[in-house]
């Protein structure tokens, strides 16, 4: 009698001890039957201990709108995960077509739609910080071919500035049995978590990737003076 009393607003069905619908739905939605306890809903665990001490809210397939298979693919679902407060996004990274060649992001052959990589960074950078301050972690599936991974990379850099983290903290150096920083360190910060070659590789594959990009680019200037 007490929830009724509280969320039906038909006076009528009140004095007969019954709720409707649109009653219901109040006392479903209301801090009553929250299903997590009110009183975290705030910040209430001290942020300075290592970053992997933390449980981490993330979102799997950040980009997809419903099911896995034959879905749709829309950037506005990365604006809303990080405005709900989301930590952690995932980015499936695959080759463009066409004579741009721009990475797009979709899951490989399950007859998704695609969406621009450069759109989704976009919107991240315009959304990670707005709920929270702690630090965003962009899990990146990475399909991509070497030339495609260095405009990745360049609109990374390009797009978010300062946000991103491009080297590790002089009090949190990358050895071995140092801890990583924690969320507070990372304040305001955007860290990318990608597969990365051996060194030797790697350096012999950006080269060649560096090259292509400026042949590339050379030739679009001619073709558009």
């Amino acid at each position: 009698m007490q929830i009724i009393e509280m969320y039906e607003p038909d006076e009528d069905l009140k004095k007969k001890g019954l709720i409707s619908s649109d009653g219901f739905c109040r006392y479903l939605m209301s801090d009553e039957n929250a299903p997590v306890f009110l009183d975290r809903l705030e910040l209430y665990q001290e942020m300075d201990h290592p970053l992997a001490h933390y449980f981490i809210s993330s979102s799997h397939n950040t980009y997809l709108t419903g099911r896995q298979f034959g879905g749709k693919s829309s950037v506005e679902m990365y604006r809303q995960i990080l405005l709900a407060g989301c930590r952690c996004v995932e980015l499936d990274c695959w080759d463009g077509k066409g004579e741009d060649q721009e990475p797009i992001i979709t899951h490989g052959k399950a007859m998704c739609t695609d969406i621009l990589f450069k759109d989704v960074i976009q919107a991240i950078k315009e959304t990670a910080f707005v709920t929270s301050e702690y630090p965003v972690i962009l899990s990146f599936e990475n399909h991509c071919s070497k030339y495609q991974q260095y405009k990745m990379s360049k609109y990374c850099e390009d797009l978010f500035g300062d946000l991103l983290l491009k080297q590790a903290l002089e009090s949190h150096p990358l050895e071995p049995g140092r801890p990583l920083p924690s969320p507070n360190d990372l304040k305001r910060k955007i860290l990318i978590k990608n597969k990365r070659l051996k060194p030797e590789v790697e350096k012999k594959k950006l080269y060649q990737s560096t090259l292509s990009l400026v042949m590339y680019e050379e030739r679009i200037s001619q073709q558009y003076p």
